[in-house]
């Protein structure tokens, strides 16, 4: 049968599930198909698609590199769909079969993935295979959807494994252990076929015992002190054991380390694996760790944690590591700053469900620590909260940021009592509260004075940014910048704030080629810090610069970076944002309004005032250029009452300028004058001077006639 199928095998520890998931492999390979295998463990649980990073790895870097980008996780649709696409690239020349185990633990995107992927191929000779413990499976709420879902698309079939018959594991023991004897532990094992081997390994040998713990515990005897020592470690650092890192953990020589790596692989309680060691089950690796007494485990994950939280690398398997480890170390504080770490990450590579759910996390854990770290690290969490999703209340969100940064500013935490205003300013500007992101922004940088020079820096740069994008106090926000600039040079400091700050003013003085050059350094530098926020605000200027130059392919190139980032960011205005430039794009080359409609509605869905009043000037200006004056009116009448409820000078102006023409198109000279008259009484706003170009010329259209 070449048609998709998704078999999922069920059971108990120890049943054989995974014994029958090699069979299956092994049976493929025989039969030419392509395998793709990878484990789910319960320490990785927040790294993103998971399963299918490590399966991937059998069709080579270059697959790999295709789907998953250069190290980053691409937005979710254009993700799955690379995935889809390379597993139907190899059902074109073989069948392909998908080995999951312990999908018990499996991460939620891995698992929708999986849906995808089955859904998307069903018409292929597709076979995945699924092994999971049933007990623990019933926990795992997103692998249940996806198998429910699977089953009403009628591609999943179920197998439960119960205990083996007495017959079988006889044959079992005798092949495993030819002098253990047979008729007794078959009926002593309880029909579990791992059991039964351990006790005929241990009867071989010697030992006896009548449960998996003890019988760990005789082999853990045999060792000499240090031996059970590494194997201890070994088990705090399952599933991926390697001499490397235990040797840095334990404190004990490479010799040592081989030395009882060797012997636990001679007793087949370790056997290698690709990247070092790994338990031959789970169940052993679990045994071996229950020996070791609850404040003794403790110690060992906090040795762990901190030599991670140590370490430099920036990987989502080392961010899932690190806050396994912190939270089992007992130490709130470090699994706390854990969580901030870990968080950060997975930000940087738009795990944006796994960030939100690291900063919770850590949120529970900051109730217990003293108020001068607990209001530091609230903040840091609740930073990753922000950009991981949104607010259900962003009026009281902005209000605890405010009050948790006055709580710093008492405990002498400036650098986080300036974060704290910086994120309420920047709630507030989301949001069209621009009078409190102002004096939030201004605090902010009040606050920045007194800390250390880096703190200065970053606190002028950032409130001349939000001063430039409000509009406002530009002669102070360019005064800020000019002083930052200086500080900046002399102290080696860099900041994309300070750019794209620059970049805002320059574009608002009609330097628009010195302000492309500012954005693209501030793009470049937002991506490196993993800001990708600030990233996404970089690429949006460069577009809007584009297109007020008429370079509509140049500008669409942004928009194409503009969706792909906007997709991969928190539920906001970015992505309809990034959709809406797109259409405008389109419109003003095809004359297409379908798309633009289409996109200005999602705009007002999400109620993006600032952005709606950009989007509709643009498009009521390209009306009237089209001889179109009354779809001119109606845009330009909506985007005029979002700018002057935001007293958005620019796109006030805009906003009569498009409704000025449009009158004098349809030969209304009442309405003609009405907005002839408010671009003269906006003589003294803060307007951005190409817009002012734009005035001067429809007012110029009046003297003359």
């Amino acid at each position: 049968d070449r048609r998709c199928c998704v078999l999922l095998i069920s059971g108990e520890p120890g049943i054989g599930k995974t014994s029958l998931l090699d069979a299956v492999t092994t049976l493929g390979q025989a039969q030419g198909a392509t395998i793709l295998s990878a484990c789910a463990y319960q320490s990785e649980s927040i790294r993103p698609l998971a399963l299918w990073s490590d399966a991937l790895q059998a069709l080579g870097p270059q697959t790999v590199a295709a789907v998953f980008g250069a190290g980053t996780h691409t937005n979710r649709d254009d993700l799955f769909t690379g995935l889809s696409d390379a597993v139907g690239d190899r059902l074109r020349s073989s069948a392909v079969v998908l080995a999951f185990d312990d999908v018990q633990w499996c991460d939620e995107s891995s698992a929708a993935a999986l849906h995808y992927v089955a859904r998307t191929n069903r018409d292929g000779p597709l076979l995945a295979v699924l092994a999971a413990r049933t007990d623990e499976l019933r926990d795992n709420a997103p692998v249940q959807r996806a198998l429910r879902d699977l089953r009403q698309a009628g591609l999943l079939e179920e197998l439960k494994l119960g205990p083996l018959d007495e017959a079988a594991l006889r044959d079992l023991i005798g092949a495993r252990s030819p002098t253990a004897s047979r008729e007794r532990l078959s009926q002593e094992c309880g029909g579990n076929p791992l059991l039964a081997i351990e006790l005929a390994r241990a009867e071989s040998a010697g030992s006896s015992g009548r449960s998996l713990q003890e019988l760990v515990r005789d082999r853990l005897a045999r060792f000499d002190l240090t031996g059970a020592e590494v194997l201890r470690w070994a088990a705090v650092l399952a599933p991926r054991v390697d001499a490397s890192t235990l040797a840095r953990v334990a404190g004990l020589d490479w010799n040592t380390i081989d030395a009882a790596l060797e012997t636990a692989t001679h007793q087949s309680i370790l056997v290698p694996a690709d990247d070092g060691f790994r338990f031959s089950h789970d169940l052993i690796a679990r045994s071996i760790y229950a020996e070791i007494s609850p404040t003794r485990r403790r110690t060992m994950h906090r040795r762990v944690a901190e030599l991670l939280e140590q370490a430099t690398a920036v990987d989502l398997e080392h961010a899932a590591d690190l806050a396994h480890h912190a939270a089992q170390s007992g130490d709130a504080a470090l699994a706390a700053r854990a969580m901030v770490s870990a968080g950060r990450l997975c930000l940087r590579f738009f795990a944006n469900n796994e960030a939100l759910s690291l900063a919770r996390k850590g949120l529970q854990r900051v109730e217990q620590l003293p108020a001068a770290e607990r209001i530091c690290l609230t903040l840091e969490l609740r930073e990753i909260a922000l950009a991981a999703a949104p607010l259900k209340d962003w009026k009281s969100a902005a209000a605890q940021y405010a009050a948790l940064a006055e709580q710093a500013l008492d405990h002498g935490a400036l650098s986080h009592a300036r974060l704290g205003y910086y994120m309420a300013s920047h709630v507030r500007w989301l949001h069209g509260q621009w009078a409190g992101a102002r004096e939030d922004s201004l605090q902010a940088e009040r606050i920045a004075r007194g800390g250390t020079d880096e703190d200065h820096i970053i606190g002028m740069a950032e409130a001349a940014r939000c001063l430039a994008m409000l509009e406002r106090d530009l002669t102070q926000a360019d005064a800020m910048l000019m002083e930052a600039q200086a500080l900046a040079t002399r102290k080696r400091v860099v900041h994309y704030a300070i750019p794209a700050a620059l970049g805002m003013l320059r574009y608002h003085e009609n330097k628009l080629e010195e302000a492309e050059e500012l954005f693209k350094e501030a793009r470049t530098l937002a991506k490196s810090a993993g800001d990708r926020w600030s990233e996404f605000q970089a690429n949006e200027y460069l577009a809007m610069l584009d297109f007020e130059r008429g370079r509509i392919d140049a500008a669409k190139t942004h928009c194409a970076a503009l969706v792909e980032i906007g997709a991969k960011l928190r539920e906001g205005s970015e992505g309809p944002f990034a959709r809406a430039l797109t259409a405008l794009c389109e419109f003003a080359q095809t004359d297409d309004a379908r798309p633009l409609d289409a996109a200005i509605e999602e705009l007002r869905i999400v109620d993006a005032k600032h952005r709606l009043a950009y989007t509709l000037t643009r498009a009521a200006l390209l009306d009237v250029d089209r001889d179109r004056p009354d779809a001119a009116t109606v845009r330009a009448s909506e985007a005029l009452e979002y700018a002057e409820a935001l007293n958005r000078a620019t796109e006030i102006v805009l906003a009569h300028v498009a409704l000025a023409r449009a009158r004098r198109a349809a030969h209304d000279a009442a309405g003609y004058a009405k907005h002839t008259a408010a671009l003269d009484a906006l003589e003294d706003a803060p307007v951005a001077q190409w817009a002012r170009k734009r005035a001067a010329a429809v007012m110029a259209e009046e003297a003359s006639a």
